[in-house]
């Protein structure tokens, strides 16, 4: 037996659907401002995870200071091929710094923009060749590299980092500690090279110590 199909008394369109009487939802702002707080919330549980994970991976290696002070020897009267020079470029001083740091610590921080890396004249972090820079990434560093802290001139001990600026809080100079005896604190430099250079042979409106506390690798 065939099928037959039955035409609807309607036309063939079915009815629409009606409404369920109080079936309306209403935006809730205590619901909208509790949704967007507990996901701030996991967003900061994620973040500390990460922070946690980022700890668990970081490792102290130590900041050798000898080999440090033996680089600023070998270096003060010349320049490592391996660097560029930055004398007519504002000065290589900090440029020699980060170089000594790096001989004692053998790990750079390839953060960009704020990390402390060289790899060229075209691949290079502003800290590692600027005293401003090299002064807030040491302070500041919570990663891999090297890390200081600002001291006092009691503190300082070979290895650490003196830099030097005018009455208005420009600092320019950035000095490398080489020995501490009875003669006080004696530097190496570049720019205008020296070595064994007593501080305080030099004029300068302001002085900040860097004490370099330790260096850090993955």
């Amino acid at each position: 037996m065939a099928w037959r199909s039955r035409a609807r008394k309607d036309g063939g369109r079915r009815p629409a659907r009606r409404r369920r009487a109080g079936r309306r939802f209403f935006a809730c702002p205590f619901l909208a401002v509790l949704g967007k707080s507990v996901q701030k919330w996991f967003q900061n549980r994620k973040k500390l995870h990460m922070l946690e994970w980022v700890k668990v991976m970081l490792h102290e290696t130590g900041y050798r200071r000898a080999p440090a002070i033996e680089y600023a020897h070998r270096w003060a009267y010349s320049r490592n091929p391996a660097y560029a020079n930055f004398d007519r470029m504002g000065g290589d001083c900090t440029n020699f710094a980060s170089q000594c740091l790096f001989a004692g610590c053998g790990v750079m921080n390839e953060t960009k923009t704020f990390g402390w890396y060289y790899h060229s004249l075209a691949s290079r972090a502003p800290g590692w060749t600027s005293v401003v820079y090299l002064h807030q990434f040491l302070t500041t560093n919570k990663s891999v590299g090297p890390y200081a802290r600002e001291c006092t001139l009691d503190e300082v001990v070979p290895g650490d980092i003196v830099q030097l600026g005018d009455e208005s809080g420009n600092f320019y100079h950035s000095p490398f500690v080489v020995a501490v005896n009875a003669d006080g604190i004696l530097v190496a430099a570049h720019t205008y090279d020296t070595d064994m250079r007593p501080l305080s042979s030099y004029i300068y409106g302001q002085v900040r110590f860097l004490h370099i506390e330790g260096c850090r690798s993955w």
